[in-house]
């Protein structure tokens, strides 16, 4: 629901450690208004230096830096969402 504000970046998903089929299947039930890619040899989690804990989520900023965001963990609603990009973008 957050990719579909207008207000919003771009959301990219990221599918690591899963299978291609079980992945086209979930993104089949959900039906998400983001594009997401198959990851199967991890490469964007090693060039992130991501801990092998899932889900992590990151805003690239426009000077090309990225910001883990970890509060929240999980997503609740797309208001959640765009407080952390928010919070994301402003900070250090």
């Amino acid at each position: 629901a957050y990719a579909a504000r207008p207000d919003a970046i771009d959301v990219l998903g990221v599918v690591v450690r899963d299978r291609p089929a079980d992945a086209l299947a979930m993104a089949d039930e959900l039906d998400p208004d983001y594009p997401s890619v198959l990851d199967p040899d991890n490469a964007v989690q090693a060039a992130l230096g991501t801990p092998p804990v899932l889900p992590t989520n990151w805003v690239l900023r426009p000077d090309g830096s990225v910001v883990r965001v970890t509060d929240p963990l999980v997503f609740r609603d797309p208001d959640q969402v765009a407080a952390a990009v928010e919070a994301a973008l402003a900070g250090p």
